[in-house]
């Protein structure tokens, strides 16, 4: 959605690489850009823990790196949250500077401002 939309400078803050969640979500990112033709950079790349404060660390490193970025995808809607504050510190505007897209579609998506564009994940029971 985001590539989509027409931002082509992607980062992400990832879940956990030890967890199934985390690993799985930042290699549907990889496949994402490759299907766009968008080069992978570690640089664009912050690892959080599924917290809100690590999503407002890992954006604040993103936004301090060497790489301008437009679009941010986060794996969890907690950390979006943070995320979106750490680009708010910054001065900068959602999603006119920088577009933010969440996973979970958790009740955190919908209380944030501006609301979350977030994915849903289905659940089997």
């Amino acid at each position: 959605y985001l590539i989509e939309s027409g931002r082509r400078r992607v980062a992400t803050i990832a879940g956990p690489q030890d967890m199934p969640g985390g690993l799985e979500r930042l290699q549907g990112y990889r496949e994402m850009l490759a299907e766009h033709g968008i080069a992978y950079d570690e640089r664009l790349v912050a690892t959080g823990d599924y917290s809100r404060a690590s999503g407002e660390a890992c954006m604040q490193q993103l936004l301090a790196g060497k790489k301008k970025i437009d679009a941010v995808f986060v794996a969890s809607d907690l950390m979006a949250d943070g995320a979106l504050a750490a680009i708010e510190r910054a001065g900068l505007r959602v999603p006119d500077d920088i577009a933010v897209g969440g996973f979970d579609d958790s009740p955190a998506a919908t209380a944030v401002h501006p609301p979350l564009t977030t994915i849903r994940q289905p659940w089997s029971r």
